[in-house]
């Protein structure tokens, strides 16, 4: 089988995957999975009983709240969002013309908040991943 007989038949059974989608893949997997969480906020009804975090640290039960549930979504999903923002369109909304010392002192506190947010997002997907379903 040649090539373009593997790309097509790949594509049928619907496992082909474009190499442009592994140029940026973080950006990729944010973008498909973004909408997917925002859904499963909207819909879902329920939590999970336990706190994942807490108990992964600690081996101690601490119950959470439908309230509580809701706000890990929530930083989860910016933290999704904050990887499909580019930080240079953020200083190109504040207007940084990066010409003084302060234009790039404001950029990077910009920077580090986005990674920090990213971060956050990414490591309460990481307890919360098993939990995600209604």
């Amino acid at each position: 089988m040649n090539k373009r007989q593997r790309k097509k038949y790949a594509k049928k059974k619907g496992t082909y995957v474009s190499n442009k989608e592994t140029w940026n893949l973080d950006y990729t997997i944010a973008e498909w999975i973004l909408p997917r969480l925002k859904l499963y906020k909207k819909l879902t009804n329920g939590f999970p009983p336990i706190d994942r975090k807490v108990y992964s640290k600690t081996k101690e039960f601490k119950n959470i709240t439908f309230e509580d549930w809701q706000n890990i979504l929530d930083e989860i999903i910016l933290g999704f969002e904050q990887i499909l923002i580019d930080p240079l369109d953020i200083a190109i909304d504040k207007d940084l013309d990066f010409k003084n010392k302060t234009d790039y002192k404001i950029c990077e506190d910009i920077c580090n908040e986005r990674q920090e947010k990213i971060e956050r997002g990414l490591d309460l997907f990481k307890y919360y991943i098993q939990d995600l379903w209604w």
